[in-house]
């Protein structure tokens, strides 16, 4: 019996989809992390094949149905499962099917200073400012609170606090159901820990050496942290980090108590790959990170997360480490630096918030470095390549979980943007 061509591909498609609604386990899942071309992209850094013989289903709400074309082209960021032959020398996988998980609307809370006006966009639809790494769409339907003095007459403007919720729509928008704002100010406590960290940087005695004891009651000295002297090096990071500083911070007036003064000093600290901020802006950029980072984009990503940091006023919780908590942590630490680092990783530091920190910093981020026009794609990236210290290729270095969070904001929020 012969069976009609046409006949034979929708008994072959019906097969297909059956199959693909079977509930077994992915073969990888992951976030898009790079788009070669339309025959190879990367999962969680696997190369996926693709061919003609690849289905490319959509799936929503756990449910699959099979993509249309423009449905079948997968974005930066996006959720997938991959079904198919793996080649694990070539780090590979034969994709037979691809599941590519669509936006969904979905809840969402945040807080932070409004860092810019995006005036441009969704006039139409109401008022919309930027805070805590979204865009915040404000309607006639949103409540609305104001902190005294602050009223309606006085939002949206730049470097207020704001706090919201809302649902984000599939276009990255947050539409606000209730947002309140309060004023930017700074505590007599922010100013006393601002003040004991103030020094310039550039000028720090290249002797100059804390001693552990000093440290154990004292806490970190960043006056006695060294500059590193290479005028190329310490240019590039100049220049990479006045780009980051937002617009409205730049614009503020000297006697205004919110403006930050943010420094950038190259610092010679051995295999610490991670920038430190202090309250009053100074920025501490060892300079084998700067060397690790050859992509300006991703060493932008670094800087602006301390940028970020000190915007929402994070590094203000080395205030709230008491010397006793500290003990534990400087046992074996050889330098200034290398304690925060040790402190960083014990939630010490940061305080119970590190992890929501780390995320809004990551999110924050983003904005700065598209404002200054870097690709914000690098961002992931960056944190996934000082996670390779030995230098054995990303297709081998786990995606680190702060690398796995941006890929999935970028998806959700960027994505069409």
């Amino acid at each position: 019996m012969r069976i009609h061509p046409i006949l034979a591909a929708s008994l072959l498609f019906a097969v297909t989809a059956v199959h693909a609604q079977r509930n077994y386990e992915p073969d990888l899942k992951g976030f898009v992390t790079r788009i070669a071309s339309p025959a190879e992209i990367d999962v969680n850094g696997v190369h996926i094949r693709i061919d003609s013989g690849t289905q490319f289903f959509a799936k929503a709400a756990n449910k699959l149905s099979r993509s249309q074309a423009v449905d079948a082209t997968p974005f930066m960021g996006q959720s997938v499962e991959v079904y198919g032959k793996r080649y694990d020398k070539e780090h590979a996988i034969e994709a037979k099917q691809i599941n590519l998980r669509q936006n969904q609307a979905h809840k969402v809370r945040g807080s932070g200073v409004v860092d810019a006006i995006p005036m441009d966009k969704l006039s139409s639809e109401g008022q919309v400012l930027r805070a805590d790494g979204y865009l915040v769409l404000i309607t006639k339907q949103t409540e609305q609170m104001f902190e005294p003095p602050l009223t309606a007459a006085d939002v949206p403007q730049t470097n207020l606090w704001v706090s919201f919720q809302g649902i984000q729509r599939t276009d990255g928008v947050v539409l606000a159901t209730d947002v309140s704002f309060r004023l930017n100010t700074v505590s007599e406590r922010e100013e006393k820990v601002s003040a004991r960290t103030e020094h310039d940087p550039a000028s720090v005695n290249p002797a100059a050496e804390q001693s552990t004891t000093s440290m154990l009651f004292h806490g970190v000295d960043p006056s006695q942290i060294p500059p590193y002297k290479d005028e190329k090096m310490q240019s590039r990071v100049n220049s990479i980090g006045e780009r980051l500083v937002p617009k409205y911070q730049r614009e503020l007036a000297a006697t205004d108590r919110t403006k930050i003064n943010f420094r950038f000093q190259v610092v010679e600290e051995k295999n610490l790959l991670f920038s430190f901020a202090w309250p009053n802006g100074i920025v501490l950029v060892p300079s084998d990170l700067v060397e690790f980072l050859k992509d300006d984009s991703q060493l932008a990503a670094v800087l602006a997360d301390s940028v970020a940091n000190v915007l929402e006023k994070h590094p203000f919780g080395i205030a709230q480490s008491g010397n006793k908590r500290l003990a534990g942590a400087l046992l074996g630490v050889v330098s200034p630096l290398d304690m925060l680092y040790s402190l960083s990783h014990k939630n010490v530091f940061f305080g119970a918030n590190t992890k929501e920190d780390l995320e809004q910093s990551g999110r924050v981020s983003l904005c700065l470095m598209r404002d200054a026009g870097y690709d914000v794609h690098e961002a992931p990236r960056a944190w996934w390549v000082l996670a390779d210290t030995k230098s054995k290729g990303l297709d081998k270095t786990p995606l680190p979980a702060r690398s796995e969070y941006l890929y999935k904001f970028l998806g959700e929020t960027w994505h069409g943007q």
